[in-house]
């Protein structure tokens, strides 16, 4: 397989640019933000001038950011702030960033206030069988008038927050301890900022105002979205958690250096890091550090040595040992974010191959060889159960955000002989990216799977297996509804540039953006509880249709109207006579109620009952196995839709003998 460049979907916008610090410093100084602004605004798909309207999405991004759920600012913050709505695109061609200064020095300001507050209220004792409620829909919200209306608020939130405590069986005070103690590494992370991450903001306020997609991402973010594309990273091979200012071993991967180390002088689930040393210098404390900034000490280059002095707890002899463990950092390669495949024995005739792909992952840069791509990985897994004498297979894209273009281009054409998988159309021209291998690794049934957080290149590929009638495609709704293109500039020290620069077509010259792609048989799911997609999303892009591309889709061979209404109507049948249908209906309805609610209650027994709700949505995500590598790929006691899926491709199957 040919390697290519990771874009965020094409390669051909370069940026050239020349910073004003030395190569070495990390962040944002005053005059990168009017060169990384511009460039935004030279490559975006069509906003290209910093005006009013920007001007006035700018004020309102960067206010929110600051304080999301109107926490902090006061309303005459707000109204002094207004005068800036049409002048910021004035002050940025001018390079005058006072406005900046001063909507950050009032933050700070107003953070230091409600952190006098919180302090006073956990003085208090709280009554939770009082039936009172804590206004979340932030829409609605006004900014406090008043200090007695802000103090009311902050009330309210504490004592949710302590709720949230006692209902997994902490005392009032145990609660106001971890509470507490969360607001003291929130205040050392805030009094930490600088006016490298105020550009920063800034940069990202105007970037996001553009579009949903188009952003700024700082180093530390750059370097989080390079592992989650390249699917590794160097370094112990342990994720880690932070709890009451202290940093815990939350569980250890596969394959990374610490799973081969054995013995008490390993390191192991739950080990509390108090300290970090390179190599043979200091070891630094990290106890209240920002989980971030450990984490960032704890990776590093691949064969050099990282000291962790932890402590480690036994609970049965209820003592504590400390020890110093040595690990020398490697390539860890995230196993769980990879490709999974398996075959399920339907009955005799049917043995059905299953594959999960949880994104399009690939290299970030042609020198990176090594790095996974999640099209050699499909290719392998269709190989290896094509050996298993497979009749048809399940291609499961759900929850899939996307990921590479070129990724999905070639995944399309394992399915496909050749011709066009989607167009791009930027702010002149539309053009087509084809598959061109005439090659095709899987010809029989296809089945392909969707939900609300299927996107973007999930949707390419999706939307072309569609129109060209080659899948029949299985969904609990829509898509996400992410259409447009963006590619991505690392920037090294100062980050990086991801920008939306077109807007992406399927071959019959429609576009999934706002829209998404809507499956052809409808099986319920959890998923259905969440009400987030594209069209929600603020300044997201319009689009017109293009003329249809060239390509030949194969008609009536996969799937036809008549074949979609006999296997929908068998299922509607399958899924009204079984009770945990009926009983998961029954939970999506109630869940989405609570999770669409303007307002959470503050009474124990109430919130217990949300808390319960919630608790089973994310053990039924759990035991879908994504998240853990030795789970099984295929678990249908604990995934109904995968185990309607079944009975649908079982019934197709038959058709497509037919």
């Amino acid at each position: 397989m040919k390697k290519k460049y990771f874009v965020m979907i094409i390669t051909s916008f370069i940026i050239i640019l020349s910073f004003s610090c030395a190569s070495k410093s990390e962040g944002l100084v005053r005059d990168d933000v009017k060169l990384l602004i511009n460039a935004f605004l030279k490559a975006h798909v069509s906003e290209n001038s910093f005006n009013d309207k920007i001007s006035e999405r700018t004020l309102d991004n960067l206010i929110n950011s600051l304080d999301p759920m109107k926490m902090f600012f006061m309303k005459s913050d707000i109204t002094e702030f207004a005068k800036y709505k049409t002048e910021l695109d004035d002050d940025f061609k001018a390079e005058n960033y006072d406005f900046l200064e001063t909507i950050t020095n009032r933050y700070l300001k107003r953070f230091d206030e409600k952190m006098t507050t919180v302090k006073s209220l956990l003085k208090n004792d709280y009554d939770f069988t009082i039936d009172e409620y804590l206004d979340i829909n932030t829409d609605e919200t006004d900014y406090p008038d008043t200090e007695a209306q802000a103090a009311e608020r902050w009330r309210k939130y504490i004592k949710f927050q302590m709720l949230n405590y006692i209902n997994i069986g902490k005392s009032q005070e145990e609660a106001k301890d971890k509470i507490r103690k969360r607001y003291d590494i929130t205040e050392k992370d805030v009094k930490a900022q600088n006016d490298s991450d105020m550009y920063a903001n800034f940069v990202n306020a105007v970037a996001m105002s553009l579009d949903p997609h188009t952003s700024y991402m700082t180093p530390e973010e750059n370097q989080d979205f390079q592992i989650s594309m390249q699917l590794k990273l160097s370094g112990i091979g342990a994720t880690l958690r932070s709890e009451d200012g202290f940093i815990f071993v939350e569980s250890i991967i596969k394959g990374g250096p610490v799973s081969r180390m054995k013995g008490n002088n390993a390191v192991k689930v739950n080990d509390k890091i108090i300290a970090v040393a390179q190599g043979d210098g200091e070891p630094v404390n990290v106890i209240d550090m920002l989980l971030r900034d450990a984490v960032k000490m704890i990776r590093g280059k691949k064969g050099t040595t990282v000291k962790l002095t932890i402590i480690r707890s036994d609970p049965e002899t209820n003592t504590q040992q400390t020890l110093v463990i040595p690990v020398v950092r490697d390539e860890v390669v995230l196993e769980t974010e990879a490709t999974k495949y398996d075959s399920y024995k339907y009955d005799k005739n049917l043995n059905i191959g299953y594959i999960k792909l949880p994104s399009f992952y690939s290299a970030m840069s042609a020198n990176d060889t090594d790095a996974k791509s999640s099209a050699a990985d499909m290719k392998k897994a269709i190989a290896e159960l094509k050996k298993q004498k497979i009749n048809s297979l399940v291609l499961d894209l759900r929850g899939n955000p996307g990921g590479s273009l070129p990724e999905a281009v070639e995944i399309a054409g394992l399915f496909i002989k050749t011709g066009p998988v989607l167009m791009v159309k930027d702010s002149t021209a539309v053009r087509s990216y084809p598959d061109t291998d005439p090659s095709v690794q899987w010809d029989g049934p296809l089945v392909v799977l969707i939900d609300g957080f299927s996107a973007s290149a999930s949707e390419i590929f999706a939307g072309a297996m569609r129109d060209y009638n080659r899948a029949l495609i299985i969904g609990s709704g829509p898509t996400f509804g992410k259409g447009s293109v963006q590619t991505y500039q690392d920037l090294r020290t100062k980050g990086a540039l991801k920008v939306t620069i077109q807007i992406f077509y399927q071959p019959d010259g429609t576009s999934n953006n706002n829209v998404g792609i809507k499956p052809n048989i409808t099986i319920p799911s959890y998923s259905q509880i969440y009400d987030y997609s594209e069209n929600q999303l603020k300044y997201n892009l319009d689009w017109k249709p293009v003329p249809k591309a060239e390509f030949n889709s194969y008609d009536k061979k996969y799937v036809t109207p008549f074949m979609i209404a006999a296997l929908n109507k068998a299922s509607l049948k399958r899924m009204n006579a079984d009770p945990k249908f009926k009983k998961l209906n029954e939970d999506i309805k109630k869940y989405k109620e609570q999770y669409n609610a303007k307002r959470i209650s503050l009474k124990k027994d109430s919130q217990e009952d949300i808390n319960n709700s919630r608790k089973k949505q994310d053990e039924y995500e759990k035991n879908r196995g994504n998240n853990d590598i030795d789970a099984p790929v295929i678990n249908l006691d604990a995934d109904l839709f995968l185990k309607e899926v079944f009975n649908v491709t079982s019934d197709y199957s038959k058709y497509f003998k037919n």
